[in-house]
Protein backbone atom coordinates (compact mmCIF):
# COMPACT_ATOMS: atom_id res chain seq x y z
CA UNK A 1 0.00 0.00 0.00
CA UNK A 2 2.74 2.46 0.92
CA UNK A 3 4.85 1.54 -2.13
CA UNK A 4 1.81 1.98 -4.40
CA UNK A 5 1.16 5.37 -2.82
CA UNK A 6 4.74 6.48 -3.44
CA UNK A 7 4.45 5.33 -7.06
CA UNK A 8 1.29 7.42 -7.34
CA UNK A 9 3.10 10.42 -5.86
CA UNK A 10 5.83 10.02 -8.47
CA UNK A 11 3.26 9.80 -11.27
CA UNK A 12 1.46 12.90 -9.97
CA UNK A 13 4.78 14.73 -9.83
CA UNK A 14 5.59 13.81 -13.41
CA UNK A 15 2.23 15.08 -14.65
CA UNK A 16 2.03 18.14 -12.39
CA UNK A 17 3.43 20.62 -14.90
CA UNK A 18 0.87 19.72 -17.55
CA UNK A 19 -2.07 19.08 -15.23
CA UNK A 20 -1.49 20.75 -11.86
CA UNK A 21 -5.12 20.64 -10.68
CA UNK A 22 -5.34 16.94 -11.49
CA UNK A 23 -2.03 16.36 -9.71
CA UNK A 24 -3.30 18.23 -6.64
CA UNK A 25 -6.44 16.09 -6.52
CA UNK A 26 -4.43 12.92 -6.96
CA UNK A 27 -2.06 13.93 -4.16
CA UNK A 28 -5.05 14.61 -1.93
CA UNK A 29 -6.43 11.14 -2.72
CA UNK A 30 -3.04 9.58 -1.99
CA UNK A 31 -2.89 11.50 1.27
CA UNK A 32 -6.17 9.88 2.28
CA UNK A 33 -4.63 6.47 1.58
CA UNK A 34 -1.77 7.26 3.95
CA UNK A 35 -4.27 8.35 6.59
CA UNK A 36 -5.94 4.97 6.17
CA UNK A 37 -2.61 3.19 6.47
CA UNK A 38 -1.87 5.17 9.62
CA UNK A 39 -5.23 4.12 11.10
CA UNK A 40 -4.46 0.48 10.32
CA UNK A 41 -1.07 0.84 11.95
CA UNK A 42 -2.71 2.32 15.04
CA UNK A 43 -5.12 -0.64 15.23
CA UNK A 44 -2.15 -2.99 14.93
CA UNK A 45 -0.47 -1.24 17.85
CA UNK A 46 -3.59 -1.74 19.96
CA UNK A 47 -3.61 -5.40 18.96
CA UNK A 48 0.01 -5.78 20.02
CA UNK A 49 -0.82 -4.16 23.34
CA UNK A 50 -3.78 -6.48 23.86
CA UNK A 51 -1.64 -9.53 23.06
CA UNK A 52 0.99 -8.32 25.49
CA UNK A 53 -1.61 -7.78 28.21
CA UNK A 54 -3.03 -11.26 27.65
CA UNK A 55 0.43 -12.84 27.87
CA UNK A 56 1.09 -10.97 31.12
CA UNK A 57 -2.07 -12.41 32.66
CA UNK A 58 -0.79 -15.96 32.23
CA UNK A 59 2.98 -15.85 31.75
CA UNK A 60 3.42 -19.58 32.39
CA UNK A 61 1.39 -20.36 29.28
CA UNK A 62 2.64 -17.50 27.12
CA UNK A 63 5.05 -19.77 25.27
CA UNK A 64 6.38 -18.05 22.16
CA UNK A 65 4.22 -14.94 22.63
CA UNK A 66 7.03 -12.67 23.92
CA UNK A 67 9.32 -13.58 21.00
CA UNK A 68 6.51 -13.13 18.50
CA UNK A 69 5.54 -9.80 20.04
CA UNK A 70 9.10 -8.55 19.74
CA UNK A 71 9.22 -9.55 16.06
CA UNK A 72 5.81 -7.99 15.39
CA UNK A 73 6.82 -4.80 17.19
CA UNK A 74 9.98 -4.55 15.09
CA UNK A 75 7.90 -4.88 11.92
CA UNK A 76 5.47 -2.30 13.28
CA UNK A 77 8.32 0.16 13.95
CA UNK A 78 9.77 -0.37 10.46
CA UNK A 79 6.37 0.15 8.87
CA UNK A 80 5.80 3.29 10.95
CA UNK A 81 9.15 4.69 9.78
CA UNK A 82 8.34 3.92 6.13
CA UNK A 83 4.90 5.49 6.52
CA UNK A 84 6.46 8.60 8.06
CA UNK A 85 8.89 8.90 5.17
CA UNK A 86 6.11 8.45 2.62
CA UNK A 87 4.08 11.14 4.37
CA UNK A 88 7.01 13.55 4.20
CA UNK A 89 7.50 12.87 0.48
CA UNK A 90 3.80 13.39 -0.18
CA UNK A 91 3.68 16.61 1.83
CA UNK A 92 6.72 17.99 0.01
CA UNK A 93 5.15 17.14 -3.33
CA UNK A 94 1.89 18.82 -2.34
CA UNK A 95 3.79 21.95 -1.37
CA UNK A 96 5.70 21.95 -4.65
CA UNK A 97 2.55 21.58 -6.76
CA UNK A 98 0.73 24.27 -4.79
CA UNK A 99 3.72 26.56 -5.18
CA UNK A 100 3.67 26.00 -8.93
CA UNK A 101 -0.05 26.77 -9.04
CA UNK A 102 0.52 30.02 -7.14
CA UNK A 103 3.28 31.23 -9.48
Amino acid sequence: MIDDTLAGVQAAHEGAAARPVHATRELYRLSARLVGASARLERAARGLGAANDAALLDPEHAGEVPRLLIAATERWLNTAAILGGASEVLFSMQQAVLYELAT
